[in-house]
């Protein structure tokens, strides 16, 4: 499968939900999701680190 098919299709899904977005707001919703798909393949203290270094 290809990769980037595969999370192409994922974000497709995931903002589907937030139609009529703006393009110019359209790169937050990506990093939200990116952040999002890090966090979750990351074991629990590991993820925790990943995010507040986001966010920082």
């Amino acid at each position: 499968m290809n990769t980037c098919e595969s999370h192409a299709s994922l974000a497709r899904r995931w903002l589907s939900p937030h139609r009529g977005i703006s393009k110019d707001r359209l790169t937050q919703y990506l990093r939200a999701f990116q952040l999002r798909r890090e966090l979750y393949r990351k074991p629990g203290r590991e993820a925790l680190k990943h995010a507040i270094k986001a966010t920082l």
